[in-house]
Parts: C-alpha cells; structure tokens; sequence
C-alpha cells in the first residue's frame, strides 16, 4: 500500500506519520512524505498511490488543487483533508474525501478516521461472483455503478462495461448492503461511493449519468450518502 502525507508543517507530517503506520503495521506500506504540494507533484506524479493525507492551506498549490491533480490519474484514491480551519469542511465536500481532520483535534480523531479508512480499503478490493449467461464472472464490488430491473432482466453497470446477471434486486440488495449499496427506486440499487449529488427525483453519478430516485426512498439515500462523506 502506498500513502502519501503533504503538510508544509514537519511536527505535523511526523504526528500523521505516526498514526498512519501504528493503523498499518500489517500492511506492506511505502510512506512518502512531502513539505508541499510542488514537491509531490514532482516526485510522485507517476507512482501508484492508494492513500492522500493532506494539509488544505499551503503556498502555491493547496490541497483541494491537489486532489483534483491526483484523482485524474488515480479514480479511487482515498482522501483525506487535514486542516486548522474548521469551516473549511463544506469546501471540501466537492472533491469527495473519505474524511475530514481538524489539526487541534487531529490526535484524537485520525485515529478512527484511519481506522474506517483500513477497513473501506479492505472491503474496496472484496469481489463478488455473478451468474451470467456467459457463465460465472468475478468483479470487484468497488467497480459496480449500479444494478438495475431492465425488463425482465437484471443488468450490472460499471463504468465501461454493462451485462446481464441471474437473480433479484431484493437478493442482490441483501448481498451488497454491508458493502455500501443502497436501493435508490424499485429498480435500481446504487454504489453509495458511486453517487456525485442527489437532486430531487434521480441520482447523478460520478459519471455523470442519472439514474431514478424515488421520494419513498430519498431520506434513506441521503442519509446513507452524507454518512459515507464522513
């Protein structure tokens, strides 16, 4: 696993440092640690990259900046935002981190952040087996758009492919609930992590494509969706 801390405040990259690897001491980890968002865009700007852990405030490049680099070239890279201005959190909603640290809190709340972040990671790499017409197909669960009742079928979209599954949503909405799914209308189930916004009757995802939502079900998805912002 590779994570990446970037704080223009060395007691702060050391602090961070620290927890991330007393959270990982498992894992293989390759901790690169950068004073500015300049000098991780030189050195690390083609190396695989599980983990951003940055600071918002910096000279020059900030961190919102830098994540909108960085998650262009790798899709599901996990942020998360350190900063010393509380009300800098809402800002920080659009680039879809995984979590958001104050620094005057940041012993007491990385820690769990870490935490929930090592086991999303584990579950983001858990695969389910479909059943199709071709025969059994393996995916990763992280690559599911969404699940919808076409007809008399029931179709898995990613985000570059499309096919037929054997089965029922109501089965499938079982399977894939612990998982971060949620049923936004009668037909459709959606990957939470999936979702961009939620408008009044659809949901757009971070394709940009729109599938329905119904008002019977809207609180449940927005109440689902804010909890996977924090």
């Amino acid at each position: 696993m590779r994570i990446a801390i970037v704080d223009d405040e060395i007691t702060y990259i050391n602090k961070i440092s620290e927890h991330v690897m007393n959270e990982f001491k498992s894992e293989t980890v390759i901790l690169n640690k950068y004073q500015s968002a300049e000098e991780m865009l030189t050195k690390c700007k083609y190396l695989d990259l599980d983990i951003l852990i940055t600071d918002i405030e910096m000279l020059a490049i900030d961190g919102f900046e830098l994540v909108s680099m960085f998650k262009k070239i790798y899709a599901n890279l996990e942020v998360v935002f350190i900063t010393s201005h509380d009300e800098m959190v809402y800002s920080s909603f659009e680039h879809r981190p995984f979590a958001f640290v104050r620094k005057t809190k940041i012993d007491e709340e990385l820690p769990e952040v870490l935490d929930s972040l090592h086991l999303e990671i584990i579950n983001k790499n858990a695969e389910i087996m479909f059943d199709t017409s071709q025969g059994l197909r393996k995916l990763s669960i992280n690559e599911i758009l969404y699940i919808e009742v076409y007809g008399h079928e029931l179709i898995c979209h990613t985000l570059n492919d499309k096919f037929t599954i054997k089965g029922t949503l109501d089965k499938l909405e079982k399977i894939l609930e612990a998982s971060g799914f949620v049923r936004c209308h009668r037909s459709h189930l959606v990957n939470i992590k999936k979702i961009f916004t939620i408008n009044r009757i659809d949901v757009v995802l971070t394709n940009k494509e729109c599938i329905p939502l119904s008002k019977y079900r809207i609180e449940d998805v927005k109440r689902k969706f804010i909890a996977s912002l924090r």
